[in-house]
């Protein structure tokens, strides 16, 4: 083994069909049976991240190697898929890992035990029912901490969660003033311009060529508006990667869409203020000061 390799690894003490049970998925060899007792050959699966720190390749199975504190080699007799694992939550890297069956290993370093049961009832039941159960066999025998893997999920990404639902809300929010600001704007604007707009009345303007003229002011703007925003979107993509859980800092689909509501926005506050330029009484304008 090169001196540059880092051989900690994360080590975890499983019963058979614990794989099957969570649907990770077994990329070669066996899982763990109930034959792998004290008494027989000491086993062990390892995940990807074992195979590929290592550089096992395809020779992973049947491989020995001795983990830290033990007295004797363990063979390598399954590969399973990266999967988390509790205390790294979902979006940390999955960490080079082994399993060993449980009945092979000391029950001192076993203070407590975790049950994953799969069943095809409902979750809410299961979880009324599994106390019960116990009881039936050991009454004095505690039962903590019953919770489903999708509520388990759910405490890993609660912050990714709220930080979504807050950036959402501040969006709506600022897009909302943008769309206020932004007939403000054009209303003092067309306001400013109204004795421009009735001479060009008075000297034969159709009143639709004011309307389209207003429009293509706010079109320009929104172009602007548009390239400065997706560029500083790409900018920042990376951190948005970094904060949130599964989510690329890169759709295009995003992009095309956000451009799509914003032009939507400016379409509706840019509305009013360019019909009422159309309307004005060229008379009136004149007048004006």
């Amino acid at each position: 083994m090169p001196p540059s390799v880092d051989t900690r690894v994360a080590t975890n003490i499983v019963s058979p069909g614990l794989f099957a049970t969570l649907g990770v998925p077994l990329l070669a060899g066996r899982d763990f049976a109930d034959t792998d007792t004290a008494d027989a050959p000491h086993v062990a699966i390892v995940n990807e991240s074992f195979v590929a720190r290592f550089n096992l390749g395809g020779d992973a199975i049947g491989r020995r190697f001795r983990p830290r504190g033990a007295n004797a080699d363990v063979e390598i007799v399954g590969v399973v898929a990266d999967a988390a694992q509790s205390g790294t939550g979902v979006k940390a890297q999955v960490p080079p890992q082994f399993y060993q069956p449980i009945a092979q290993v000391d029950p001192a370093f076993v203070p407590s035990r975790y049950f994953y049961v799969r069943s095809a009832i409902a979750p809410e039941s299961l979880l009324r029912a599994i106390p019960r159960a116990v009881a039936d066999v050991d009454p004095n025998l505690p039962v903590a901490a019953l919770q489903t893997l999708e509520a388990q999920f759910g405490d890993d990404v609660y912050v990714d969660r709220l930080v979504t639902a807050l950036s959402a809300g501040f969006s709506i929010l600022a897009t909302l003033l943008a769309a206020m600001g932004l007939y403000g704007m054009l209303t003092y604007s067309v306001a400013q311009r109204t004795r421009e707009l009735g001479l060009r009345l008075t000297l034969g303007a159709v009143p639709a060529r004011l309307e389209a003229m207003v429009l293509k002011h706010v079109g320009v703007m929104t172009l602007i508006g548009t390239a400065l925003g997706v560029a500083a979107a790409i900018g920042l993509g990376r951190i948005v990667e970094a904060m949130l859980f599964g989510v690329s800092g890169y759709d295009p689909l995003a992009f095309v869409a956000a451009a799509v509501v914003l032009a939507v926005v400016v379409l509706a506050a840019s509305y009013g203020p360019a019909r009422r330029a159309a309307r004005i009484a060229p008379m009136a304008a004149l007048r004006y000061e």
